[in-house]
């Protein structure tokens, strides 16, 4: 195993099992491999994968906690980060990667099988908009507003549940949930610390409103 995880164990706090570092390091490995083929994320070596991307998800369990929801779902899953490596933490949850290309989703359930996670995670080849299914907690990536996709987003998530955005600049998320704060939904922005990427990340979360069936954030 490459040294980093170690040194990124230690900084965000987390006492991985043998089988969950195993699964973290089968993961990055075929992620690895898978990319060079069919392009699923900007990494071309282990490093910039670790310290962009797969810890870009870890540092987001100080804030969500490890004890994780029920329920969750990743969507826009693509290479299955952040929801693979938060489900590998989360192992009372079952987690669902929504990814609507066939050539992403086709890599995801390959991913979930060889990592061992294929019981407790499952993969959905579909838009999010034909999913009926509700979840506790919706996590993703948002490259874009995620305020253009709210109405989808929340209608995927149970009352009283949870969204939470992995975002780059706070000061931009902070603008984007200041629609949201007064309606049917609170939202706070919380800083990432991810020392091993030199660039600025937060999480925005967004508390659905209705009875809390989940307590996440613990």
């Amino acid at each position: 195993m490459n040294p980093l995880w170690e040194k990124a164990f230690a900084a965000f706090h987390l006492t991985p099992t043998a089988d969950q570092k195993r699964a973290l390091e089968i993961y990055s490995r075929e992620l690895l491999l898978f990319n060079r083929k069919i392009n699923l994320v900007k990494a071309d070596d282990e490093e910039t994968l670790l310290r962009r991307h797969i810890f870009d998800a870890l540092a987001g369990l100080p804030v969500l906690g490890t004890a994780g929801p029920p329920t969750a779902a990743d969507v826009g899953s693509g290479c299955g980060i952040p929801g693979i490596p938060l489900a590998v933490f989360w192992t009372n949850t079952k987690m669902t990667l929504i990814e609507r290309s066939a050539k992403r989703a086709s890599f995801l359930s390959y991913a979930t099988a060889v990592c061992g996670l294929s019981s407790r995670v499952f993969v959905e080849n579909r838009d999010l908009k034909e999913i009926k299914t509700q979840f506790d907690c919706t996590v993703f990536r948002a490259f874009r507003p995620f305020t253009e996709f709210i109405i989808p987003l929340l209608s995927v998530t149970k009352p009283g549940g949870t969204l939470a955005a992995f975002k780059a600049k706070e000061a931009t998320a902070v603008e984007e949930t200041g629609c949201l704060n007064g309606g049917k939904t609170a939202a706070r922005v919380e800083t990432l610390r991810n020392p091993f990427y030199d660039a600025p990340r937060c999480l925005i979360i967004v508390r659905k409103e209705g009875p809390s069936s989940a307590q996440l954030f613990q």
